[in-house]
């Protein structure tokens, strides 16, 4: 059987960009907070893993680090992965679920 490239050249390979291809244009990021003090943090849990455990954890360290943060448990803000349906109503009441707590930050799931 004769190899598809001669034995002392060098194979090519044909690459393919694993991220796929941008179909909206770039969006510009809102500048960092220069502190959590006075803030309100909104946490997003999708009932995996063990945020019910690293959410406490995570909110007793911002506390000693910004005593005066505010934080919106997931609690407050429900399960975003209820169902295909749900989590599509979900998602487009983000922005207004975000406004009405006064977000300022979010932490989006924890988990695996």
């Amino acid at each position: 059987m004769t190899p598809a490239f001669p034995a002392t050249a060098e194979p090519t390979f044909d690459v393919v960009w694993p991220l796929g291809r941008c179909v909206s244009p770039p969006v510009d990021l809102a500048p960092a907070l220069s502190t959590l003090n006075g803030k309100t943090v909104c946490e997003f849990w999708g009932w995996v893993y063990r945020g019910d455990q690293m959410f406490p954890i995570i909110n007793d360290e911002l506390r000693k680090a910004f005593p005066d943060v505010k934080v919106v448990s997931y609690d407050e803000t429900g399960d975003s992965h209820a169902n295909n349906i749900m989590e599509r109503d979900y998602v487009a009441g983000l922005p207004g679920m975000l406004s009405r707590y006064e977000c300022n930050a979010v932490i989006v799931g924890v988990g695996a």
